[in-house]
């Protein structure tokens, strides 16, 4: 008996010894006592608009995650977002793809880290149905109605009309006069014989000719193409050289979950076009339209995508819509 207990004893005083060291051991590890490594924040500045929100929707919503950051997303104004891309505020700024050489001229050192929106089609040159205008060649002597003519899809629709059709655009002394009004109000324009022609695209253009009250005239993605050869590159996410240069990994990593982002509503149709058309009250056929058929957002830097850029900025120089722009290779994130 008495052996017995010593036995019981000595085990007990062996357990007890083996859990301290245990402790121990655990106490000196490093992942113990080590903190989760911080989050870096990257503020992203972009364009507000429902058809935005289909490829930030995993973003947004969760569904794409990081390790290493965190992305705070700013919808704004294309008015605010040109200021705040001047105050160096946000670390990525959705940018007109023909104003980013303006703004490197204006002394801003950006960097492309991805293409943003590509057209394809669904942005026409449209007149009333019963309008004797067949065609865009039959514009000259004509107005033509724009929501904005510095943007790049206007200057991209200058480009074709230039090139392919012949004919000088702008507000006096052209073949056809541009004549700038609200993107909304250039229906109703239309419709009372105050414009000839408009140019529509988005939600717009998707209404006015789902209810046969627009004919296309010319289709100028498809025209663009013809054309330059070449898918026309509307938009970019531009970040600042300093800030790049300070932790390239980080805006390595905002590419690739927004890349991630826009993979998703790609494989999940079904689950983000009725969210983002319930949540944005809009038309989930709209939607699907846009980024099915009439526009890309591949998020990237191939080749091709590079030329996509350099076409532009070289046929709107020479167009005298830019007046210079910067080497391509020098300005894209490597």
């Amino acid at each position: 008996m008495r052996d017995n207990k010593s036995a019981r004893i000595m085990l007990l005083k062996l357990l007890s010894f083996s859990m301290i060291l245990c402790v121990v051991f655990v106490a000196m590890s490093p992942s113990a006592w080590s903190q989760p490594a911080k989050k870096e924040v990257i503020k992203v500045a972009h364009f507000f608009v429902a058809s935005y929100q289909v490829p930030l929707y995993a973003l947004k919503e969760g569904k794409v995650k990081s390790d290493i950051i965190d992305v705070e997303l700013h919808p704004m104004s294309i008015s605010a977002l040109i200021m705040a891309t001047g105050t160096k505020q946000y670390d990525v700024v959705d940018l007109a793809a023909a104003g980013f050489p303006l703004a490197v001229k204006r002394g801003l050192d950006l960097v492309i880290l991805a293409s943003s929106i590509v057209l394809r089609t669904g942005h026409y040159i449209v007149v009333k149905p019963n309008s004797p205008i067949k065609s865009a060649a039959d514009l000259k002597g004509k107005t033509l109605g724009v929501s904005s003519i510095g943007s790049t899809s206007v200057i991209q629709t200058r480009m074709v009309l230039r090139k392919k059709y012949r004919l000088r655009t702008g507000i006096k002394g052209a073949d056809i006069t541009l004549l700038e009004a609200p993107l909304l109000s250039l229906p109703a324009m239309l419709e009372r014989d105050q414009l000839d022609a408009i140019i529509v695209f988005a939600m717009g253009g998707y209404k006015g000719l789902r209810q046969g009250n627009m004919r296309i005239i010319a289709d100028i993605g498809l025209d663009y193409k013809q054309t330059f050869g070449s898918l026309a590159a509307t938009a970019v996410w531009a970040g600042y050289r300093d800030k790049i240069n300070k932790r390239p990994q980080v805006f390595r990593e905002f590419v690739r979950v927004l890349k991630a982002s826009v993979d998703y509503a790609a494989a999940h149709p079904d689950e983000v076009y009725p969210a983002v058309a319930r949540k944005y009250k809009t038309d989930e056929g709209f939607l699907r339209t846009y980024w099915q058929k009439w526009r890309l957002f591949p998020v990237s830097l191939d080749d091709k995508y590079v030329r996509m850029i350099q076409v532009l900025w070289k046929e709107a120089k020479a167009a005298g819509y830019l007046k210079n722009y910067p080497p391509v290779k020098s300005v894209i994130f490597r």
